[in-house]
């Protein structure tokens, strides 16, 4: 009977040591989607610099950090889009493409 109780002591102190608590914290972006006619379109995003959708896919990605953020969207040097668009925290906002 002692041994048991001495092993149960023991496994208990070793379990409560390998116990860890903590919080994960999601990292803070968020992701711009543009979708629909994405064919030679260049997206400008706030004062960064313009850079061309890829090919001819209907969905791109995009990643920005949460808050406010201007995009526009040129074809041929013609602006075809601009939006003002807030932005949460792990958040997915789609701007369609005409």
């Amino acid at each position: 009977m002692r041994f048991i109780t001495l092993f149960l002591i023991v496994f208990f102190l070793i379990s409560c040591a390998a116990h860890q608590e903590g919080i994960i914290q999601q990292a803070d972006r968020s992701y711009i989607m543009f979708t629909g006619n994405v064919k030679e379109v260049t997206v400008q995003i706030d004062d960064e610099n313009p850079f061309q959708l890829e090919g001819e896919k209907r969905k791109t990605l995009y990643q920005v950090r949460p808050g406010k953020h201007t995009v526009k969207a040129f074809r041929r040097s013609e602006l075809i889009v601009k939006r003002l668009l807030f932005l949460d925290n792990q958040m997915t906002m789609e701007v369609l493409i005409p």
